[in-house]
């Protein structure tokens, strides 16, 4: 209720994850090609399989959390990880 008096938008008509992220890669006009596709595979690939369907404003830290360790798990599982560095690789 106090989402909706302050927004004017019901909370039930707020996006999903997926909803959200799909649009805003959308929207985004002043990133170079390769860094849109890159953007594309980790939302299509990571995000949305494990975020997708949660509600935006439902989106918590533990989700987060799992997120990662889902990643991690593969990565490690599959070193070959499709050719992408895990998350804790980048450093």
């Amino acid at each position: 209720m106090r989402r909706r008096l302050h927004t004017g938008v019901d909370a039930a008509d707020l996006p999903t994850v997926a909803e959200w992220l799909t649009g805003w890669l959308a929207g985004r006009r002043t990133i170079k090609r390769n860094t849109v596709r890159s953007y594309e595979a980790h939302i299509r690939l990571h995000l949305i399989p494990h975020l997708g369907p949660i509600r935006i404003d439902r989106l918590r830290p533990g989700h987060i959390t799992d997120l990662i360790d889902a990643i991690w798990r593969s990565q490690t599982t599959n070193p070959a990880g499709q050719g992408q560095p895990g998350p804790r690789d980048s450093g």
